[in-house]
């Protein structure tokens, strides 16, 4: 028997075809964002192919060393008559080879574009960053907003039973006569509203799954819900000019466009010192096998060394006009930073009072929450002894489902404000969505 029920289980296990959903939490999303965001995947590769502009600079800087070598075979005709001989044609082969180095000594407009690349680097990296906490941000309000779809269904669907309850109710008081036709006329076209708003409620949550689609390109059938309460808690420092003087020094867009302004400048800079003297050293060892010819066979070997100075004097026009375009590009990096530091200061006081104001709505609508579950029981108490109509019923039913939808709407909205700001002065981690993560079921 023992055997008999083992050999039961393993069939149950290993042969029959089961289908287990598991549900998906916060966390788990994003790490199959990270991979298939391709958002996030352009930034990473677009900042890998970044951080090759300085060894690409710093090339330009180092030693140039360079082997060449050629064989030519020469048919040579000699007339005689102009040497008093007679005419003559030979047949030879020249092999040279050489090894060449040339090294610079003085490049101003090197050393400027290898500046540059190291700016072009940090600001690609801050770029690079700031997508990844963009992305924190992108995840977060389309899982949450899908949470918040699904209890949009439970509460509709919530109030449908209730109200087809308060129906049958209302039609057994009728049939006794208690209550008037036009109560039972009520409740029978709310339910009936009721059944309409349940198929809404479904087709926005099917809709909303789709943003996760596009962020990781996978379906996710089911998703871990946040737990009933959490505990908000205010800014720390609860300081709004601490935050904005935080995000002018941390915030991640604001530092790149602070690096492109660097780069504006260093190109300037570099499209400056075209105007200056070059200077290289330069060396070669070449050995030449000559097989023949007029002067006759031979061999030479010769080693060189020198210093090459290039001194620009006119080439067109073209140094100026490009330095002229790039001041002019300075001077625009120099009006976008200004412009952005603006909209980030705007940004992060948004962000704070976004959260302050999130808090003063989670605490406010958790109050009215319970204040509508004692409505409900009261005016069903009242129901019951003759006091309060049918209609008195439905608005406190529809008043309480109102309410769950709320508090549960402004715990999402706190929980993205509370992102957002950290987001705004660039402190943004995924340590964050594993706080987040804990308040999930």
């Amino acid at each position: 028997m023992k055997y008999f029920m083992r050999f039961f289980y393993f069939l149950i296990l290993y042969i029959l075809p089961i289908n287990i959903v598991y549900a998906v939490d916060l966390i788990e999303v994003y790490n199959i964002a990270v991979k298939n965001d391709p958002e996030l995947m352009a930034s990473e590769a677009k900042h890998k192919a970044t951080m090759q502009d300085y060894p690409i600079a710093r090339s330009y800087l180092l030693p140039n060393l360079k082997f060449s070598a050629s064989s030519q075979r020469t048919r040579e005709s000699i007339d005689g008559s102009v040497y008093g001989r007679s005419t003559s044609t030979t047949q030879f082969t020249t092999d040279e080879y050489s090894i060449n180095l040339k090294q610079p000594l003085y490049r101003r407009d090197l050393f400027a574009l290898l500046e540059k690349s190291e700016y072009e680097v940090a600001k690609s990296l801050a770029e690079r960053d700031a997508a990844r906490q963009d992305l924190i941000i992108r995840v977060s309000e389309s899982y949450f907003n899908i949470l918040d779809s699904i209890d949009n269904i439970s509460y509709v669907k919530s109030e449908n039973v209730a109200i087809k309850s308060q129906l049958s109710e209302s039609k057994k008081r009728l049939e006794v006569g208690l209550i008037a036709i036009t109560d039972y006329a009520e409740a029978q076209a709310s339910y009936d509203l009721s059944e309409t708003k349940y198929i809404e409620a479904e087709n926005l949550s099917d809709l909303s799954k789709e943003s996760l689609y596009v962020l990781t390109g996978k379906q996710f059938k089911k998703f871990s819900s946040l737990t009933l309460d959490i505990k908000v808690k205010d800014p720390n420092p609860d300081n709004i000019k601490a935050w904005e003087d935080f995000a002018i020094k941390q915030n991640l867009e604001l530092l790149a466009y602070k690096r492109a302004q660097d780069v504006a400048i260093t190109n300037l800079k570099y499209e400056r010192s075209k105007h200056f003297p070059t200077l290289d050293i330069y060396g070669a060892v070449k050995e030449t096998d000559k097989g023949g010819g007029s002067s006759g066979a031979f061999e030479s070997n010769n080693d060189y060394i020198g210093i090459e100075l290039n001194i620009p004097i006119f080439i067109g026009g073209n140094t100026y006009y490009n330095s002229k375009k790039a001041y002019y590009l300075e001077e625009q990096a120099r009006y976008n930073l200004i412009k952005k530091k603006r909209e980030i200061v705007r940004d992060s006081r948004q962000a704070f009072l976004n959260l302050k104001s999130s808090i003063s709505k989670v605490k406010a609508s958790k109050k009215a929450l319970e204040s509508n579950e004692l409505s409900v029981e009261y005016n069903k108490a009242g129901f019951e002894v003759g006091t309060r109509s049918t209609t008195d019923v439905l608005l406190a039913l529809k008043d309480l489902f109102k309410a769950k939808k709320n508090y549960s709407k402004a715990k999402y909205e706190y929980l993205i404000s509370n992102l957002k700001l950290k987001e705004s002065i660039g402190t943004l981690s995924i340590d964050d969505l594993e706080i987040i993560n804990t308040w999930l079921n």
